[in-house]
């Protein structure tokens, strides 16, 4: 069940509410742009802190899988092209993390065969 009544998504190890900005692409790769905000309230600071960092700690060309509760068809493996979160706190009332990642589609788990060293 995801929290807060959103669909949950997964970007590797970081879970994100589904309230965000989708745009997709497609031609010869197919990538994916999400853009959102998690925020203390309804999460805690402690979480929004965490997955602020988790963002920001992706590297360019990382390879990462990407899950998602409502839109399964989008599940699958991702590149990392770009991401970023900016942080803001306001008085210890609110604090948010605006983030941005932007993705390209590898394929879906019976399209793609990953090694692990």
């Amino acid at each position: 069940m995801a929290a807060y009544n959103w669909g949950d998504v997964q970007l590797g190890r970081i879970p994100l509410r589904e309230t965000f900005i989708v745009s997709e692409s497609g031609g010869e790769t197919r990538s994916l742009d999400l853009e959102g905000q998690e925020s203390y309230p309804p999460l805690t600071r402690a979480q929004v802190i965490a997955r602020h960092d988790g963002i920001n700690a992706l590297q360019v060309g990382q390879c990462i899988p990407l899950t998602f509760t409502d839109k399964p068809e989008r599940n699958g493996y991702y590149t990392v092209k770009s991401a970023g979160a900016t942080y803001s706190e306001h008085l210890n009332e609110r604090v948010t993390s605006d983030w941005k990642v932007s993705l390209e589609r590898v394929g879906s788990d019976s399209e793609t065969d990953l090694q692990s060293r």
